[in-house]
């Protein structure tokens, strides 16, 4: 890889780029798979939202280029909290893709579970997606291309992760146009 990418610069970062993809596409069917055959392994210990929302978005920020509001009170959650990162990771993955890049993140406690809800204004979700969007392989965009959508594991993804966890996940329409997702999450 490195010769490549010394030899052709952009066509090495495009390489790296789809190598990146792979990987990450790999990991996602893994941690599908380990859910459905009931081996999936948590870490569940206490662990501080608001740090992990605000890691989340660095990575998100760093990565796609998200414009991100965050916003939350103190909250502490009972979980894992690698899953439930990775799960904050593939929701703002879609909102890069389907939303220009710009949401609000935000987390709260409200009756015995810590909410975080990731809020874009990006085209929203048509009714016919709203009872499939959750499943594996369920995309907005049939088209192939990276710039207008992946394989479709995301969303299923964060709702396998927080699920595991005694969560849950909701999809909603924010007002005015886009899309909310909620995780919901037991509290400490």
């Amino acid at each position: 890889m490195e010769v490549l990418a010394e030899r052709d610069p952009e066509l090495g970062t495009e390489v790296l780029g789809e190598v990146d993809y792979l990987t990450r596409l790999t990991e996602r069917l893994l941690a599908l798979a380990r859910a459905e055959r009931g081996t999936l392994t948590l870490n569940r210990a206490p662990f501080e939202v608001g740090s992990l929302c605000r890691s989340s978005a660095r990575r998100s920020t760093a990565a796609m280029g998200t414009r991100l509001v965050l916003d939350g009170r103190d909250a502490h959650a009972r979980g894992d909290a690698v899953a439930t990162e990775a799960a904050l990771d593939a929701v703002l993955e879609n909102v890069s893709v389907h939303a220009d890049g710009e949401a609000s993140v935000r987390w709260r406690c409200e009756g015995g579970r810590v909410l975080i809800s990731v809020e874009d204004r990006g085209p929203g979700l048509p009714p016919e997606l709203a009872r499939t969007a959750l499943d594996r392989f369920a995309r907005g965009d049939t088209s192939r291309t990276r710039r207008t959508g992946g394989a479709g594991l995301g969303l299923s993804l964060a709702r396998v992760l927080v699920e595991a966890q005694g969560g849950s996940i909701a999809l909603s329409g924010t007002p005015g146009g886009g899309l909310t997702v909620t995780l919901a999450l037991p509290a400490t």
